[in-house]
């Protein structure tokens, strides 16, 4: 298993579901380019391949509606 999926991994573990982007930063904060050739396409291969394989599943959020003064014409 890849470095970079073994971060995936561990990131969700220990924490609450995150986007591709929300991993990326905190590969960033934790340095992990360092240790793994990290780049955004492998990270969301890894993200990829691990959903396909069931190690790791899509959570949809429904958004909130907007709610805000209405515009005059």
């Amino acid at each position: 298993m890849s470095s970079i999926r073994i971060f995936v991994l561990a990131a969700l573990a220990d924490s609450v579901p995150m986007h591709g982007h929300q991993l990326r930063l905190l590969a960033d904060e934790e340095h992990v380019s360092e240790l793994a050739d990290l780049t955004v396409g492998g990270l969301y291969g890894a993200i990829k391949r691990l959903a396909v394989e069931s190690l790791i599943e899509e959570v949809r959020v429904a958004k909130a509606a907007l709610v805000g003064p209405t515009r005059a014409r």
